[in-house]
């Protein structure tokens, strides 16, 4: 499944179905190809992701822009459908879809916005141009939280290994970057955590 850079023109505006059938095909703007379409999807909601390729090498996607459509999430459709997976978390979404691979297309598809991206050898870039720091960047939606802005927010404790362990901590989130889905039901959600 490709990864594309924003084209040029009325390309930009194709919804998210019209590129998975291959609107955008042979137009020179693939940047990379991954196997995982909810992966794709968790990269196009959180605006970036680092990928590693099959030689070994690594680089960041990081979001270049939208088609300008409505971000509706895949949770949202497959509750409409009646589907019983669950909680709705990204992981059991994932896990779920997955083993449901006939639906997998319809789910992701049910959301028309579509994420660009371009390739980079450093970190993400916030929306003020820095990049932004792990562990404490947060996307945030800027009709609701002005980019820049920073938050006091209390947090799971997690140990090296990224595991949750009990408890929990107040730290200091600075908030840069905007977030490429939509923010309606929460003003935050996705933290930078770093790449591994």
């Amino acid at each position: 499944m490709p990864i594309y850079r924003e084209p040029q023109g009325n390309l930009s505006r194709l919804s998210h179905a019209e590129i998975a059938n291959g609107a955008l095909a042979n137009k020179n703007l693939e940047v990379a190809w991954v196997e995982d379409p909810y992966m794709l999807y968790m990269a196009q909601v959180q605006g970036s992701a680092q990928i590693r390729f099959s030689d070994g090498t690594a680089s960041t996607l990081d979001y270049a822009g939208n088609n300008g459509k409505d971000f509706r999430p895949v949770s949202t459709y497959l509750q409409a459908k009646g589907y019983n997976i669950g909680s709705m978390t990204h992981e059991n979404v994932g896990r779920w879809l997955r083993e449901h691979p006939d639906i997998m297309r319809e789910a992701l598809l049910s959301n028309p916005r579509y994420i660009f991206f371009h390739e980079t050898q450093g970190l993400p870039q916030t929306a003020s141009g820095t990049s932004v720091i792990p562990g404490h960047t947060v996307a945030v939606d800027s009709r609701y939280i002005p980019h820049g802005f920073v938050l006091l927010a209390e947090l799971p404790r997690v140990n090296s290994q990224g595991k949750k362990v009990d408890g929990t901590e107040w730290r200091l989130r600075i908030c840069a970057r905007p977030w490429s889905g939509d923010s309606r039901q929460r003003a935050f959600r996705l933290i930078h955590r770093g790449w591994q």
